[in-house]
């Protein structure tokens, strides 16, 4: 797909006010359509979705039998597929950008930003959170969050607690050339 097409659908927001008439024209759009290789990203999302369920019941597995302090766990590595972060069981606030895995073993947390959105420099983003009561909050308009997949993949999996989601249009499970999920279980 052409950089530059793909640079100019990754920050359309306002498809779905403008397409019920076709009010306007994105011709990039139609280019992507015609050059994207939907294999790869179906296989990509399927993937993604299919790691995040295995994940989710291999942590709550180990987190009901380990007698480590989950309160204390603490991880953050650079890897060349993207930054894997694991934050513990306390009240943590979640900015981290461009992130490949974001786990959270729990505790009231507050996640702002793009969290669980994909963008163009780091196309498959996948976030955990195992418990608490949760406050997801993406302020800006043009901020994909909440598993919003834009010429990528975004997946938001919350497994437990009473949470609460705030975002704009291109969020909480959406996708543009991309699959996007939110699964508040």
């Amino acid at each position: 797909v052409d950089g530059k097409d793909m640079i100019a659908v990754s920050k359309l927001r306002d498809l779905g006010a403008t397409q019920f008439d076709g009010m306007e024209y994105h011709p990039e759009c139609d280019r992507i359509a015609r050059d994207i290789d939907e294999r790869a990203l179906n296989t990509s999302s399927r993937k993604t979705v299919a790691a995040g369920e295995r994940l989710v019941k291999a942590l709550e597995a180990w987190t009901a039998k380990t007698k480590a302090d989950l309160a204390a766990q603490r991880f953050d590595l650079s890897t060349p597929a993207g930054r894997i972060v694991v934050s513990g069981s306390g009240n943590d606030v979640h900015e981290e950008q461009d992130v490949l895995l974001l786990v959270d073993l729990g505790g009231d947390d507050n996640y702002r930003g793009g969290i669980g959105g994909s963008t163009l420099t780091q196309t498959v983003t996948l976030v955990v959170d195992l418990a608490g009561n949760d406050r997801y909050v993406a302020e800006g308009e043009t901020t994909g969050a909440q598993g919003s997949g834009v010429l990528g993949t975004g997946v938001l999996i919350d497994a437990a607690g009473d949470d609460t989601y705030r975002a704009y249009g291109s969020s909480q499970g959406y996708g543009l050339f991309g699959t996007g999920l939110l699964a508040d279980l």
